[in-house]
């Protein structure tokens, strides 16, 4: 059994294109977009999954083993139903809304499961928005940050996840906060952070693909995104979204 800090890597389970291939191998169009978008997507959904079943075998209480194998059920459903959507045809969504602190709450579990046990996690959630967005479209976003903020730090560090409301001349919105102490960018990295074909993985760990999938998302839902770092202190990435109403809380 592999140790929990030191878990399997990504890379693992899914071979990013190579980015040394000629263009017309891995960049054709959207449809070939839209499927490495998923399967970077799926990617990390399976790596929960595996992080979770890779520990019952340290864990002898049958009621932790049952608590990990659910998460683990629940993430590869998600991976499944990602799937599903790259080969279905598109419907128009009902409107969904999702309260944003509720669901980081409920995702929190996943997200730490993403993690070695040497970065510790900080939830600071001050917001009651509900925001105009399916379920799957925010823990995307949330996922990736989170992925991205644990490549930087290999040899861990903290990572905050925050929520608050601001004004803006278009209204109110709710900003997300994924904020990491690691390895940070300089400042020729941060320019490219969004560009899908460029990653400073060079061992291949991952596909480039993070940034770039959570900028589109943040744009479907009406929002932007914004990135600042630090080379050698960290990386603060925010992503903003509409307000569509405020939940109702007592005491």
């Amino acid at each position: 059994m592999s140790d929990r800090s030191d878990p399997i890597p990504p890379s693992a389970f899914w071979e990013s294109p190579d980015p040394d291939a000629p263009s017309g191998v891995h960049r054709k169009g959207p449809t070939l977009q839209t499927a490495r978008e998923v399967a970077h997507d799926v990617n990390n959904l399976i790596y929960v999954a595996y992080a979770n079943l890779d520990l019952l075998g340290e864990l002898s209480l049958a009621s932790k083993a049952e608590d990990l194998i659910t998460e683990a059920k629940d993430s590869v459903m998600r991976a499944s139903e990602l799937l599903r959507q790259l080969v279905a045809t598109p419907v128009e969504d009902p409107e969904p809304i999702i309260p944003l602190d509720e669901l980081i709450r409920d995702l929190s579990p996943v997200l730490k499961s993403l993690l070695p046990s040497e970065v510790s996690v900080v939830l600071d959630l001050s917001s009651a928005a509900i925001v105009r967005a399916t379920r799957s479209a925010i823990e995307r976003i949330i996922v990736n940050l989170v992925v991205n903020a644990r490549d930087a730090m290999p040899s861990g560090g903290r990572l905050t996840i925050a929520t608050r409301e601001r004004r803006a001349i278009s209204g109110l919105q709710v900003e997300l906060l994924i904020c990491d102490s690691g390895s940070g960018m300089v400042q020729a990295v941060l320019d490219r952070a969004f560009d899908p074909d460029f990653s400073t993985k060079v061992d291949h760990s991952g596909s480039g693909l993070g940034l770039h999938i959570v900028r589109s998302l943040a744009e479907q839902l009406g929002g932007s995104i914004h990135v600042e770092s630090i080379a050698g202190q960290g990386t603060e990435v925010g992503v903003r979204l509409p307000v569509y109403a405020r939940e109702r809380r007592t005491g």
